[in-house]
């Protein structure tokens, strides 16, 4: 399957991946401003914070599973079979 992806290559990473990491990169900063000046350091902070600050802390935890296979994706994409992309484990 990896034969049928490296010819197009760039073009799945500049038309689906890169579009894939603003729009999450987007959707992190949103949910970090609303976060604000909350203290994670002491999670208390957030059973008393606004529903708001909640959602984002939640939305942040579910954007890492979506970082994770963005990733994934873009090693799937960029890393010969067998061999390792960027410091990542190539998927078998």
């Amino acid at each position: 399957m990896h034969d049928l992806i490296v010819p197009t290559a760039t073009e799945i990473v500049t038309a689906h991946v890169q579009p894939g990491g603003e729009k999450l990169w987007a959707r992190v900063v949103r949910a970090v401003d609303k976060l604000g000046a909350t203290n994670l350091a002491h999670p208390e902070s957030l059973i008393v914070a606004d529903d708001d600050v909640r959602r984002a802390w939640i939305d942040l935890s579910g954007l890492a599973g979506t970082y994770t296979e963005l990733r994934n994706a873009y090693t799937v994409v960029v890393t010969r079979p067998g061999k390792s992309g960027d410091g990542l484990r190539a998927p078998s």
